[in-house]
């Protein structure tokens, strides 16, 4: 069960990583001469100053924080659904724990080298130093489960799989000092589960003539203090006893075989229970009775069991005895995850109990009973989620899972036999295709709906062909009830069962008479408002028809509405001529009203085909389940937004060796969604006779409200000749907020994420299967390029399996590599390998890491096994010229000052954010002058280097005469803005264009982070410019009346409509900064800020800044980073970049 708020893979993998944790800490600490005392030697304290013992223990407690690492890594390739890399991890995390022995080993010889030592003969050394590895791991283990698990580690002990002894008990000898010797017995494991008996009689002497009890007893006491209940063990008698509550329990050495005997010694009134409780689970014993002293049961080895009546036994003795297990988190209230992990597909429940009761009757001469045993879980939810896009479940379930609330309860009692209680429906489907004569069951639907009775409902999914009609039947089957009648009387035993008809839930028909050919089909769901239909027909010769529709009279949430979704395609037998060789061969369209367009269902379609059941669906009628399941998968219903598209279907030559089925699909009106879809399929040299066959599935968004345009491909049903094809690609174009870029045949560098909002789907590698069965060939590629890395690799694998042996062989590599200067950085790893099972017979090994080329740089290792005999070489060498790569210089102030003194990044912009209520016209602005409005200021800006940031490179070269841009001031006229005045401008720069980036960080940073591009003057009261400033307002005013009187032309200072604007139609309108100001109803746009960064303290994340300095970017602080290391070198390790929200 894992710890509630984390899952079961984390659990584990952070556990692991406790086991040795111990170890590293006294490496650490210089304890390592105190922990082998504690393994049975205190050596002198010259070993611990002894280089070659300090190289081996550090060494070791390097591996240890290794191990921390690797465990992370894996959680997170885990999570991140990356499992190539999660095997590699997990392989990776294997060795390193199988070497771990090895690894101490080196101990073990470093304490053999610097013998001999006083006081320690050669054959006690060469006896701890052989045994070191083994019971160091057995000891770490060991002291762990007594630690984190106490309850659980004495129950290993009582099973004999964890062994305790004494050692060196009256040494006198100092360097051999007393200890406690924990040792995993793990060998015992197949004897506990072959002959529980025998190990009994190993550990206990149970079943053996020489039983006295004595190992037992000590063994119980443990066990029953450790669960809080009370046991005294007592050796002082004529013979051992253990006093349990209000019960004794002692050998019985005078039966055959030699048995224990639990006997009452005081009389038991009412009632009596005793309850353990830890933080999840509680156990509670109990008993209803009046029993006097001296009632109790004797146990034999041979199963004997009997009764012992009361000293004094009344008439009748009457009650019951319990033993009930709750688990349920009482600390955090949280559901117990019982399999999987958190956000995934699991199974939890709120609470689960088991109950074992015996009620019993002793009438004086004859004892009589029932046994009850109840198992309940309460609160249950059992979640599905798809996994892979290939996997079973993504085939069988719906796109986004399903969740079960449930409540059960299974009980058997042994004289009313078995009874069931419980609440929730759990429905699946099952793809099936059996054959019945002229009938087809394509798919089968169980619904179990527990409660007083059980529900059963069957339903199935039937094609059958009838001369020229084939039919459908969707969802016909029974309705069945499970029913515990209280007299257990039922038409099954105790059991009753009633079954009824269940009706269908669509219906279909299809008609093939040759020159006419077609059918239609419906679907009625009255309790989800959903209603489904299609009709398809095709005349031979002339053209071929087909609609699908989907109507829905409620809303997901249950609400009352109408959503309409329509699908039309008609095909031409006779294609009509495009030019160039090119035909059209069908149209189609697409209406949704009240529709969406789920992006992320379209890009799942296009790996797993289902783009190709909106792009002229074949066989409409018999396809009908999948069609309308993909539909609605696809375009879900969403209140206000509609959906619209064209579809055309073209082919080149005849006959078509090339057909491209391609859509256009609007979403409108908010978000406003482009999709482009399309299947290109190309048969050579005909479709009918083809050696190469190539499908493509593709799909292009343009998302404007994640500013995003993706593109997503994907190979299927490839082939040349006998040799398989398949892979994806990917295409990403970001830009607003999180502006990125990156494109991918085949996927990633295995330790590259591509960014969350990118939405990219698991990727499968280009895959050509050369050889498929056995035995197989597969050979896997991918390339890639974002805006700070270039990425590319691929592997071979070969199997051949024979007999119960297998030969496996690996070749693999992975590049990631820049340009200018030229360097790259390549993992190369092979393997060939004879197994049998799981074990390697014989395996070559080598992993390396090769950079370059100046100078070349190689390390790693290789093995070599057979048997139980392993090689291992470790190898780091480096040679060629070491010279420096550096980049061609180019001057970057003059590109400056070039945008800077160009008129169009001078703009002005409004300060107040408001509408223009006024429009001045008949303003000629002169050349290379700007032009500012009134309610304006002035901001220059320009996308050449980033402000503020120290340049390391410009681009594939280095700055010739600048490294870091700021503007200090403005000057309008005879004014000089510096400070506060200026507020500042951002845009988006790519970090590695103006930064020299390791790997890791190529890999992990993002593509672009705001930096200040310019500066925008923040005070407009102080500007004063040439010209445009209080201009003169003239008008002419004319009087008609009876006579025309002109009056001339009148002019005005601005003074004189100063008065007029507060009280005017401009100042009293809905837009004006008054009524705005006074409007409480928020805006609908939410906007998410770049990430904010700081400099941290690793020991305890809290700012190292004393004035608590946040930077705008990443870059920001990376710069300010290296800037304390440069003044301060002891700081390195100590500081690191963070997150602000991360910061204590």
């Amino acid at each position: 069960m894992a710890e509630n708020g984390t899952g079961t893979l984390e659990a584990i993998g952070i556990e692991i990583a406790k086991v040795f944790q111990p170890l590293q800490e006294r490496v650490e600490a210089g304890e390592i001469i105190l922990l082998l005392a504690e393994l049975g030697i205190e050596f002198p304290e010259s070993l611990a100053n002894d280089a070659s013992f300090q190289t081996a223990t550090t060494g070791v407690a390097d591996k240890v924080n290794e191990m921390a690492t690797l465990v992370k890594a894996l959680i997170d390739a885990i999570k991140a659904e990356d499992y190539t890399l999660a095997s590699e991890k997990s392989i990776a995390l294997i060795q390193l724990i199988a070497g771990m022995a090895d690894d101490i080993k080196t101990i073990a010889d470093a304490i053999d080298a610097n013998k001999p030592y006083a006081g320690i003969t050669n054959t006690e050394l060469d006896d701890f130093v052989a045994n070191l590895a083994k019971n160091l791991i057995d000891y770490l283990v060991v002291n762990y489960l007594q630690s984190a698990i106490p309850l659980f580690a004495i129950f290993l002990e009582f099973f004999g799989l964890i062994e305790e002894t004494e050692e060196n008990v009256g040494s006198t000898n100092p360097l051999l000092p007393p200890y406690t010797k924990k040792n995993l017995r793990l060998d015992r494991i197949p004897t506990f589960l072959e002959s529980p008996a025998k190990l009994a009689k190993e550990l206990y002497d149970w079943g053996d003539t020489d039983f006295t009890g004595e190992k037992l007893f000590r063994m119980l006491e443990k066990l029953l203090n450790a669960m809080g209940l009370p046991a005294v063990f007592d050796n002082s008698g004529a013979q051992p006893e253990l006093d349990v509550l209000m019960a004794t329990i002692e050998p019985r050495t005078n039966l055959t075989p030699k048995g224990i005997a639990l006997t009452i010694h005081e009389t038991l009134g009412s009632s009596i229970s005793q309850t353990i409780t830890q933080d999840q689970w509680s156990l509670e014993v109990g008993m209803e009775a009046n029993l006097g002293v001296g009632a109790g049961v004797t146990i034999q080895p041979n199963g004997n069991i009997e009764l012992e009546p009361p000293a004094a036994a009344s008439t009748t003795i009457e009650g019951k005895a319990f033993v009930k297990w709750v688990a349920k988190d009482s600390v955090t209230n949280l559901p117990l995850l019982l399999i999987g992990d958190r956000d995934e597909s699991r199974l939890e429940a709120k609470e689960i109990s088991a109950l074992l009761e015996i009620n019993f009757i002793w009438n004086g001469s004859k004892a009589t009973g029932t046994v009850t045993t109840e198992a309940e879980i309460k609160e249950g939810k059992l979640v599905i989620k798809p996994g892979s896009p290939d996997g079973f479940l993504a085939k069988v379930l719906p796109p986004e899972g399903f969740t079960v609330d449930f409540n059960i309860l299974i009980g058997l009692n042994s004289e009313k036999g078995f009874y069931f209680n419980g609440s929730g429906t759990i429905e699946f489907n099952i793809p099936v295709s059996i054959s019945l004569g002229p009938i087809e069951i394509q798919n089968l639907k169980v619904a179990l709906t527990p409660g007083s009775d059980f529900k059963i409902g069957l339903g199935a999914d039937i094609k059958a062909l009838l001369g020229p009609f084939t039919a459908v039947v969707q969802g016909i089957g029974m309705n069945n009830t499970l029913s515990f009648p209280e007299d257990r009387k039922g038409n099954l035993g105790p059991v009753n069962l009633a079954i009824g008809f269940k009706p269908p839930t669509g219906i279909g028909l299809s008609l093939d008479a040759g020159v006419v050919k077609g059918g239609g089909f419906l679907l009625l769901d009255f309790e989800k408002g959903e209603y489904a239909g299609a009709i398809e027909l095709y005349f031979e010769g002339l053209f071929g028809f087909s609609a699908i529709g989907i109507i829905n009279t409620k809303f997901p949430d249950g609400s009352e509405g109408f959503s309409l979704l329509l699908l039309i395609n008609v095909t031409f037998d006779t294609p009509i001529a495009l030019g160039f060789n090119f035909y059209l061969t069908g149209i189609g369209g697409l209406i949704g009203l009240h529709r969406t367009i789920s992006t992320t269902a379209l890009q799942k379609g296009v790996q797993d085909g289902s783009v190709d059941n909106i792009m002229f669906p074949e066989n409409v009628i018999a396809n009908i389940t999948k069609i309308i399941s993909d539909l609605q998968a696809i375009f879900p219903i969403k209140q206000d937004q509609f959906v619209l598209g064209i579809m055309a279907r073209i082919t080149w030559n005849t006959p078509a060796i090339l057909t491209v089925e391609a859509g256009l699909v609007i979403e409108f009106p908010n978000p406003v969604t482009i999709a482009i879809i399309g299947v290109i399929r190309c048969a050579l040299p005909t479709p009918d006779d083809a050696v190469i066959e190539l499908n493509v599935a593709f799909i292009g968004i343009i998302d404007f409200e994640n500013e995003m345009l993706s593109f997503d491909a994907s190979i299927f049903d490839s082939r040349i000749l006998t040799i398989t094809l398949e892979g994806d690609m990917a295409l990403r174009i970001s830009w607003g907020s999180q502006p990125d870029f990156l494109v991918s045949v085949g996927g990633f560098h295995p330790t590259y994420t591509p960014p969350a909002h990118l939405n990219l789907p698991v990727m499968k590698r280009i895959t050509v299967n050369i050889l498929s069965g056995n035995p197989s060939l597969v050979l896997t590629t991918y390339f890639a390029v974002t805006t700070n890395t270039i990425q590319f690799g691929a592997a071979a694998d070969f199997v051949y399996k024979f007999s119960e042996f297998k030969a496996t062989a690996h070749l693999g590599f992975d590049v990631l590599i820049q340009f200018s200067p030229f360097y790259f950085i390549a993992s190369i790893s092979a393997r060939a390998a004879i197994t049998a099972g799981s074990t390697d017979i014989c395996s070559i090994d080598l992993e390396f890491t090769l950079e370059g080329p100046t100078p070349w740089h190689v390390y790693g290792y290789g093995s070599f096994k057979i048997w139980f005999v392993k090689i291992k070489v470790k190898f780091d060498e480096t040679w060629g010229e070491t010279r420096t790569n550096s980049l061609p210089s180019t001057a970057v102030l003059p590109l400056l000052l070039d945008e800077l003194q160009k008129s169009t990044n001078w703009k002005t912009s409004a300060i107040s954010g408001l509408p223009e209520l006024v429009t001045l016209a008949g303003y000629a602005v002169p050349e290379n002058e700007v032009f500012v409005k009134p309610d304006g200021s002035l901001e220059v800006d320009q996308m050449v280097v980033p402000l503020n940031l120290t340049m390391q490179k410009f681009g594939n070269y280095v700055p010739a005469d600048i490294s870091k841009v700021t503007i200090k001031s403005i000057i309008i006229g005879a004014e000089t803005f510096t400070g506060g005045d200026l507020a500042t401008l951002l845009n988006s720069f790519a970090p590695a264009a103006y930064k020299e980036m390791e790997d890791d960080d190529r890999l992990t940073s993002p593509a672009y982070e705001n930096q200040q591009s310019g500066s925008r003057l923040s005070i407009t009261d102080d500007m004063i410019f040439d010209y445009g400033i209080n201009r003169l307002v003239q008008y002419e005013t004319i009087l008609s009346d009876f006579e025309e009187l002109e009056l001339g032309l009148i002019s005005e200072t601005p003074g004189f409509f100063k008065p007029f604007i507060s009280g005017g139609d401009v100042g009293r309108c809905a837009l004006s900064s008054i009524v705005k100001n006074n409007t409480v109803k928020a805006s609908a746009t939410a906007f998410v800020s770049q990430e904010p960064y700081v400099v941290v303290s690793k020991n305890n994340m809290t700012n190292i800044d004393s004035e608590g300095m946040v930077f705008a970017s990443r870059s920001e602080a990376d710069e300010y980073m290296k800037t304390v290391l440069k003044t301060d070198p002891a700081k390195k390790g100590k500081i690191q970049l963070s997150p602000a929200f991360q910061m204590a």
